[in-house]
């Protein structure tokens, strides 16, 4: 049986405790399948902020944000593992309060929690391939919505299908990128495809390629 911790009586958990608080709410979980996760952090590693209480808490701890909090966790435990988060990155309320995918990174590796290998993975590709711009994004491109979809798409494209991605030299190439994307626009867009032109999708993922 895992270790309980109640951080209404210790007062915030430590880093060192608030792994281990982690330890116990994946415990508490059924098995899931590798490929669910990935589709998981493909959607929300191509969003800008997270909500710590709802968004980032269960992503860092490896659970789909809509299946938040698990069955069977106390809540205590939950609201430590909050606190421990809030208390690092110098927020207030993680009802309102929110972080960048990075920030959340940043927490976990201090606070010494393990990521999900997939988290983990499609993370260390955005910093080191598709590294965020954080120019603002061209009226053409339409609302922010579009923009997550986009890359969400590209995501999945590169670390699924790297090969349809590459240029002659063997780089990941924007157009190609893009050309995919519209080729299977179907998977990501079901009721309209996107507003963004090829050329204008191309040039937003060269921004990130380069």
């Amino acid at each position: 049986m895992s270790r309980k911790i109640n951080p209404m009586e210790t007062g915030d958990p430590s880093l060192r405790e608030c792994a281990a608080l982690l330890t116990d709410i994946r415990a508490a979980a059924s098995p899931e399948d590798a490929l669910i996760r990935q589709k998981r952090y493909e959607k929300w590693l191509s969003r800008d902020a997270w909500r710590v209480a709802t968004e980032a808490v269960p992503l860092v701890a490896g659970f789909d944000p809509e299946q938040w909090p698990p069955a069977g966790v106390d809540a205590t435990v939950i609201q430590g593992f909050e606190a421990a988060m809030l208390d690092v990155l110098e927020k207030e309320d993680a009802e309102i309060a929110v972080v960048t995918p990075a920030e959340a990174v940043a927490w976990a590796r201090r606070a010494g929690v393990s990521l999900p290998d997939e988290f983990a993975r499609l993370f260390e590709f955005i910093q080191g391939v598709l590294p965020r711009d954080e120019a603002p994004i061209e009226a053409s491109l339409g609302q922010s919505a579009e923009r997550e979809l986009l890359l969400g798409a590209a995501l999945t494209l590169v670390t699924r299908f790297p090969e349809e991605c590459r240029d002659a030299q063997g780089f990941f190439d924007g157009g190609r990128i893009a050309d995919r994307i519209l080729e299977k626009a179907a998977l990501w867009f079901p009721l309209e495809p996107p507003r963004a032109t090829r050329d204008e999708i191309a040039a937003m993922l060269e921004r990130w390629l380069t």
